[in-house]
């Protein structure tokens, strides 16, 4: 970071900006968004490095919000717990290993189900799967989060499936990135991918972020349920293309 210059800043504070708008607008996108812009100028160590406080300040902001949290804890208490066992995982698996099949693979993935969804809009998962399928997407959504820093494709599919409303959504996923993300700093710093530099600009980067995000919230209040969900399916078609994009150049 220390040897950008001011053109370079400038378009990381809008990308970054750009990202925290999204995740105001629909709960999720700000890693998906403000790397996906950065990398068209930036290397990916700065983009990536930037995410992780951005991410925790604007889902605890998120999470504690919107009214819904003592429902959510309820409910979704098991994908919460098996969440940071996931993520552990995925982190070794990045310190590790390759990463390139399985995000092109989690990519094609993703845009299948959007396909899908698009044509069935009112599909829902069944009530008697539902206990059964907490755990499972704690353990997927930590374990893909904590490879990719994106948290958002299995577990968003795991609970518009679930048909909730929007507000709830969003605080949900929120409190859901909130545990991931926290889970994630730890394993990056235990396995020596994140360093104390790294923090420092990351935490600078949260004030684009949550100016951006901010922004998103008030646009979000007018938009209706309907239409909530067909932009949260465009966002699913371009992060299911952004893994593949990543997992090919």
């Amino acid at each position: 970071m220390e040897g950008l210059d001011l053109y370079i800043f400038g378009f990381i504070f809008f990308a970054v900006a750009a990202g925290g708008f999204t995740k105001g607008v629909v709960g999720i996108g700000l890693p998906l968004t403000a790397v996906s812009i950065m990398s068209f100028l930036i290397g990916p160590p700065v983009p990536v490095a930037l995410m992780p406080i951005p991410i925790l300040f604007t889902n605890a902001w998120q999470a504690f919000s919107g009214g819904y949290l003592r429902r959510s804890l309820q409910r979704f208490w098991p994908m919460l717990i098996c969440l940071p066992l996931g993520t552990v995982l995925g982190v070794k698996v990045l310190a590790e290993a390759d990463k390139t099949l399985a995000s092109f693979l989690l990519g094609c993935s993703i845009l299948v189900f959007a396909l899908f969804a698009q044509w069935r809009f009112d599909w829902r998962l069944s009530p008697r799967a539902e206990p059964f399928v907490r755990p499972l997407a704690g353990l997927i959504s930590g374990f893909v989060g904590g490879m990719s820093s994106f948290f958002g494709p299995p577990m968003t599919i795991f609970l518009v499936s679930l048909g909730l409303s929007k507000d709830h959504f969003v605080e949900t996923i929120g409190l859901s990135f909130l545990v991931g993300i926290i889970s994630m700093i730890f394993a990056l710093v235990f396995y020596k991918v994140l360093s104390p530099v790294n923090f420092i600009w990351s935490a600078v980067a949260t004030v684009p972020a949550f100016g951006g995000w901010i922004l998103g919230q008030r646009l979000r209040r007018h938009i209706p349920e309907a239409k909530f969900r067909r932009v949260l399916l465009i966002v699913f078609l371009l992060s299911g293309l952004n893994l593949i994009r990543q997992a090919i150049v």
